[in-house]
Order: structure tokens, then C-alpha cells, then sequence
């Protein structure tokens, strides 16, 4: 007790020295701990019977492959390898699962929900800029907020598009968009040549600005004024944070490691206040970013909460009205308001013009494709002219056959995310519905995992949507009538199938508002103009930046672009002219 109490008062009397002392027995502690994870954890671990690639580094596991190729190919190249249930290693031996098997998948995402959390980095870094909303919510909260939301999503909500309008001054105009090419000679040189009626577009940004209208209208009757060039401040801040323009990085795992200790260190240390003592203009403009955004969102559920009791008779049209009115403001705080309005712009704004983005590239290089559904769109705008209406409602979007497969075969095969990340709650044992070949004795298959509490898991998005076991050998082709052809069954996903949206009470709430909002933009675009490549040799490829977004191939320093060529759609023999 006294050699304690000595040593205390040494330590409180000379902390620094004590600090320097105990630095070499700390460093060895962590030596130790993670050799032992390495090189012995993984002999002892509840996974050690499943199925997974080699590692490819004892310290880096298999991040490297991760890092090198698009989002979701190595899961899906591992998946089809090894089967529904794979793992593998990431920094340090850490050890990932991978699911696409169906009742697995089930198990996690619908069935035991909350025992599978997100992990707390998402959950934390994200609300922390985003506030407290539906994405990030875990249990009863999330329940609860839930609950309230589901009615704010109706197709009534839609903003009338303007794009169109814009595209087609564009083309007309015959204006140069700078953004869409290379460099100044790159863009005069297509200038100097191109054919009347024809433009080159940027089109990722105008979707882009284009859904940050609509869900501004639909979230909170706010209108942004993107598309008419007139941004506030809060869609700036928007576009600073979740839009970025720089290059995506290729770190080597080493670097991913010290950024990880790094993050850990300061996690919970003031780092939005140490940013503005740190001389980096990217993290100055970030925090602006996050001022202005908690600053203009703070005005705008204020002034709602001021018109709410007069207006609490009214009918709730926009979801911040809904979440504002008398029946919920025992239910959620203001604070868990103003983080739903944030969330909602995040999860949906980007997601729907990536999208958007995605499919007119695969029409530009299907021009039959886009054909066939131009053709579909303009018999049934016939038909609803005949009623007095110029554009289509939502039954008729709903019910045009080709664009609905067109909708369910790029949301298949570019999901915004790749995978999704969990944590296991507890102790637990996940089922297969088709069992593995066992990695401990390949004679044997096994027909169930056990996880302990803590393991990391991966919900294979990309994987499971390529899965050539459901969508065949062509599962990497963007064929539309697949979904025609044959009726195609899974027993997983939250629509058709697929795990775009996810499965269970975690799934996207927004999901049918999203699709609605995709078939509207798609069928005003693809009846007015014809897409084609900028270039005949472009090439696009896959790159994550919070969500995987579009890069041209060595013009990746301009960050996520998708130039392509338009030209006003040519009316067809039957239309009047």
C-alpha cells in the first residue's frame, strides 16, 4: 500500500517524467496486444470455420484489394468464390464478414435488427454533422422516429422539373459547359466542330442541384433555387460537404492505419475548434460548411415551428410540417428535427442524381435501350394529352413496364453504396440458407456462423445484387429485359429483391418517394433528348466519395464527373410536329 501510495504522489508530482516512463511498457503492451491479433486471434476466433481469400499482407490483411479495385468488386469476386458467408482481413488482422447469403441477410436486417448495429464511427462522425436523424438512430429511437415519418413521403410532394428547360437552352444556345471537358483546348476544339443541335453537359452536377430542389420541397417546402443558379447558403454548404470535386485517393494501407490511430486520438477532443487553428483550407472550408448548415437549418425549423399552431389544421404536405405538428412534438425534440431534415437531404439528394447519372451512361452506351424506352414514354404522354395533361402521373409512371425494369436493372447494378457496415451486439448465430464449404475441413459445409459480440460485418450490397446464382452469367450487364423476360425471385431486399434499399425496419423509409422521383426525372430527359458518349473511347470508373460516384478515367483530378453528349431527341414519325 505504500509503494502505491508513493508512487502516486510521484506521479502527481512529476507527470511528465512518469509519462515518459511508462511510454516504453505502453508501447509494448500494444505490441503484444496486436501480435496477438495477428498471428493468434484468428486460430481462436468463432470464424475460423468460414470460407474467405487469403490474406495478402500478415499487417494489412486484404485492404489492399479493396483499395485498388472499384467498390464491391472484390466482395462480389470473393462472394462468388467462397460463397454467401466470407471472411477476410483487414488492418491489423481484423476480421470482416462479408453476407449475401438470403437468410443471413434476413437474420441481420430484419429479424434481429438491433442486435446489428451500425458502428458507432458512422454513427458518431456523421450525427455529428448531420444531427440525430433516422439514419443514424439505433433501438426504441429509431423505432420512434420511424413511426412519425412514414407519411411524409407521398408522390405528392414532387417539384415539377425544370431541367429540361435548361438542357434544351443549352443545346440550343449552343453554350460550352467548361466543366464537361479536360481542359479550354479540349472544349474548343469539340466547339469548333460540333453539329448544331448538340452540347456537351456535365449532367452529374445538374442532377444533382436538380434533386436538391425536390427533396427540398418535399422535405420541408423550402426551395433551394439550385437549378436556377441562385443557391443559398445552405445548398452551398451541402454541395461543399457531401458533392466533392477532388480526385479519389488511393492511400496505401499504412496510411489508412495512422489515420485511424489519428482519429482515435482525437476523437473526442473539440476537432470542428482545433480546425481553425490548422492551417489547411479544406478543413476550413469544411467547417464553414458545418457552420452554415446547423446555422440556416436552425432558421428554417424555427420559422416552421413559428406558423405550426397556426397552421396545425391544415394538411401536412412536406415532412418537417408533418414532424412539426401537434400529434408529434411530444415525439421528437427540436433537435432530432432539424437531424431528420439534414439526413434526409443527405440520404436522398445525392443517392438519386448518382443514380440518374449512372443510367444515362448506360443509355449512351445502349442507344437501343434508350430507344425502346423513349418510345414507351411518348405513347404514353399520347395518351395523356388526350386527358388534357402534359406530363405523366404517378400510376402512369408506375405502370410503364420497360422503365420500371430500366428503374430496378440500374439500381441493381450501381447502388449507391457498396456494402454497408454492422456490428454484432451480442453473441449470436446467423443461419445460412446455403450452407459453406468449411475453411477448417473442406469436406464438410457448415449451415451457420457464430459471432461474438463486437464482429465487424459487411452487408454485401453489390455482391448480392450481382449474385449470377438469381440474375445470370450477364449479371455484370446492364440488360433491362432480364427483368421482363423471367420473373426473377429473391428472398431478400426491401424492393424486388435487391439490396439497394436494404431489408427490414432499417430499410431506406424513402425508397418509393426515391423511385418516383428517379421515373419522373428519367421520362422527361429521355423523351427530350438522346445521350450519347462524350467520346468514343471515355471510359467511367467507380469510385467511393461517401457513396460511389462516376470518375473519368485520367481526368480523375477533376473529381466525379459524368460529361456526356446531348442533342434534342428527334420526334418520332407519329408525333405531331
Amino acid at each position: 500500500m505504500d509503494a502505491a501510495a508513493s508512487f502516486v504522489r510521484f506521479a502527481l508530482e512529476h507527470p511528465l517524467r512518469t509519462a515518459l516512463l511508462a511510454l516504453p511498457a505502453f508501447l509494448l503492451g500494444l505490441l503484444v496486444k496486436n501480435a496477438y491479433k495477428v498471428f493468434l486471434a484468428p486460430h481462436f476466433s468463432s470464424l475460423r470455420s468460414v470460407p474467405g481469400p487469403r490474406p495478402d499482407h500478415p499487417l494489412w490483411g486484404n485492404l489492399q484489394s479493396l483499395i485498388d479495385e472499384e467498390p464491391g468488386k472484390a466482395h462480389a469476386r470473393w462472394t462468388e468464390e467462397f460463397g454467401g458467408a466470407v471472411r477476410y482481413r483487414g488492418l491489423l488482422g481484423g476480421e470482416r464478414l462479408i453476407l449475401t447469403n438470403p437468410a443471413a441477410l434476413n437474420h441481420v436486417l430484419t429479424s434481429h435488427t438491433y442486435d446489428y448495429a451500425k458502428p458507432d464511427e458512422v454513427r458518431g462522425d456523421l450525427a455529428m454533422v448531420l444531427g440525430k436523424g433516422l439514419v443514424f438512430a439505433e433501438g426504441e429511437t429509431h423505432r420512434r422516429q420511424r413511426r412519425l415519418m412514414n407519411s411524409a413521403f407521398a408522390p405528392s410532394n414532387l417539384k415539377a422539373m425544370t431541367l429540361r428547360d435548361v438542357w434544351k437552352g443549352m443545346v440550343e444556345a449552343g453554350k460550352v459547359d467548361s466543366k464537361a471537358w479536360k481542359n479550354d483546348e479540349a472544349a474548343a476544339a469539340y466547339q469548333a466542330s460540333k453539329p448544331e443541335s448538340e452540347a456537351v453537359i456535365e449532367v452529374s452536377d445538374w442532377l444533382t442541384r436538380l434533386t436538391l430542389d425536390a427533396l427540398g420541397k418535399a422535405g420541408f417546402g423550402y426551395d433551394f433555387q439550385a437549378l436556377s443558379l441562385k443557391s443559398d447558403a445552405l445548398a452551398q454548404a451541402f454541395a461543399s460537404l457531401f458533392s466533392p470535386r477532388d480526385a479519389p485517393g488511393k492511400p496505401h494501407p499504412s496510411q489508412i492505419l495512422i489515420n485511424n490511430i489519428i482519429g482515435a486520438c482525437l476523437h473526442a477532443l473539440p476537432i470542428l475548434k482545433l480546425a481553425e487553428y490548422i492551417p489547411d483550407e479544406r478543413l476550413k472550408s469544411i467547417k464553414q460548411a458545418l457552420n452554415t448548415l446547423e446555422v440556416e437549418s436552425r432558421k428554417i425549423v424555427q420559422a416552421k415551428m413559428e406558423k405550426a399552431d397556426q397552421e396545425d389544421a391544415l394538411p401536412k404536405k412536406d415532412l418537417l410540417s408533418i414532424l412539426l405538428s401537434t400529434k408529434a412534438k411530444d415525439t421528437m425534440s427540436p433537435e432530432e428535427v432539424r437531424g431528420q431534415l439534414t439526413t434526409f437531404l443527405f440520404a436522398g439528394h445525392e443517392t438519386i442524381s448518382n443514380s440518374l447519372s449512372w443510367v444515362l451512361w448506360e443509355f449512351a452506351c445502349h442507344p437501343d435501350k434508350q430507344a425502346r424506352l423513349r418510345a414507351e414514354i411518348r405513347a404514353a404522354r399520347k395518351l395523356a394529352l388526350q386527358n388534357g395533361r402534359d406530363e405523366l402521373n404517378s400510376d402512369e409512371l408506375s405502370g410503364l413496364e420497360y422503365l420500371d425494369a430500366v428503374t430496378r436493372e440500374i439500381l441493381r447494378l450501381e447502388p449507391p453504396l457498396s456494402s454497408t457496415p454492422r456490428v454484432a451486439q451480442k453473441n449470436d448465430i446467423i443461419p445460412l440458407s446455403v450452407p459453406v464449404k468449411s475453411a477448417t475441413d473442406p469436406s464438410q459445409t457448415i449451415d451457420h456462423i457464430v459471432v461474438r459480440k463486437g464482429q465487424s460485418i459487411s452487408i454485401g450490397v453489390y455482391a448480392a445484387n450481382r449474385d449470377k446464382s438469381i440474375f445470370g452469367d450477364d449479371a455484370d450487364d446492364f440488360r433491362p429485359e432480364r427483368w421482363l423476360d423471367n420473373k426473377i425471385e429473391t428472398k431478400v431486399g426491401g424492393w424486388s429483391g435487391l439490396m439497394t434499399f436494404l431489408a427490414g425496419p432499417r430499410a431506406c423509409i424513402g425508397y418509393k418517394f426515391a423511385l418516383l422521383e428517379f421515373k419522373a426525372v428519367l421520362s422527361v430527359l429521355v423523351d427530350a433528348f438522346e445521350f450519347d458518349r462524350r467520346d468514343a473511347d471515355i471510359q467511367i470508373e467507380h469510385r467511393a466519395q461517401v457513396i460511389t460516384r462516376p470518375f473519368v478515367v485520367n481526368e480523375m483530378e477533376l473529381g466525379t464527373r459524368m460529361p456526356l453528349k446531348i442533342r434534342l431527341a428527334k420526334a418520332d414519325e407519329t408525333d405531331e410536329v
